[in-house]
């Protein structure tokens, strides 16, 4: 184990090592070169030692290229969705797309490309149809499920304002979700996740 040497005074600081002697002492414990010494009272500063010119250091020397600033996006793409998502129910983003979880199944998946696709996933119950309703009262044109007769049966209906269809496992229809469906979700208080597991 290395020794210190004793510090030595100096008229500039008389009660030990000066900072320079400090910093040559720890370099040398840490097995790096002396600092150079300072250079004495109205000598010139030294000159800037010269910049390595190839392999990382040319990369690093580089300037920081100018990347275009992200579209602002507007005031109302941000705004919270309040959704009256039962128990169970989660929100996830997948890309620009969304999908809306019960439990283990999808049971909305709401695309970018105004398309939007309906799963009960055989479960068309009371709490499936209140879930995939809350969804859809956010999406243009107003769309809901509605039971033909008693829920119990589960003939179900999907109703938009020009057209009604019957509901089957996985039907696609036609109706927007607003921007950001999942992230605005979230503001709103709904259980947001990131990507939805595979069915």
């Amino acid at each position: 184990l290395a020794q210190p040497t004793p510090s030595r005074r100096s008229p500039a600081d008389p009660l030990g090592a000066t900072e320079q002697e400090e910093q040559d002492e720890l370099m040398r414990l840490l097995g790096g070169p002396p600092s150079p010494p300072p250079p004495p009272p109205g000598a010139a500063p030294p000159s800037e030692p010269p910049k390595p010119t190839g392999g990382w250091a040319a990369i690093a020397a580089k300037p920081a290229v100018a990347r275009p600033a992200a579209a602002a996006t507007p005031a109302a793409e941000l705004d919270p969705l309040h959704l009256e998502l039962i128990p169970g129910c989660r929100v996830f983003a997948s890309g620009p797309d969304s999908v809306v979880q019960l439990h283990q199944t999808s049971i909305v998946t709401l695309y970018a490309n105004g398309k939007i696709t309906l799963n009960s996933g055989g479960w068309r119950t009371y709490s499936t149809l209140k879930a995939m309703n809350a969804v859809l009262e956010a999406v243009s044109p107003p769309t809901r499920i509605v039971a033909d007769g008693h829920l119990s049966h589960g003939a179900w209906r999907v109703v938009q304002p020009e057209a009604s269809v019957d509901f089957v496992d996985g039907v696609s229809i036609t109706a927007t979700a607003p921007p950001n469906f999942a992230a605005r979700a979230a503001r709103g208080g709904a259980a947001v996740r990131g990507v939805p597991p595979a069915d």
